[in-house]
């Protein structure tokens, strides 16, 4: 199976990284206490401190699905 870009839109910061990715770039979040996430185009690796784990697809899907959740749990009250 080729990924392809879903037809529909995304925001434009994810945009912006799927078009980052696309070019072969790595995105990584910002050093914090040594723990941290990168993802290329092949991989989504977490980090704590010297120890890095790869993550298979399924595992991002489930990681994907505790985020959203979480995101939406914390939510701010409307205003």
């Amino acid at each position: 199976m080729t990924w392809r870009p879903r037809q529909t839109p995304v925001p434009p910061r994810i945009e912006a990284m799927l078009r980052t990715l696309a070019h072969g770039s790595e995105i990584t979040s910002p050093d914090r206490l040594g723990a941290g996430w990168s993802v290329t185009p092949q991989a989504v690796t977490l980090r704590a401190g010297r120890t890095a784990q790869p993550l298979d697809r399924q595992a991002v899907l489930e990681l994907q699905a505790a985020l959203t959740a979480w995101l939406r749990l914390t939510q701010p009250p409307p205003s």
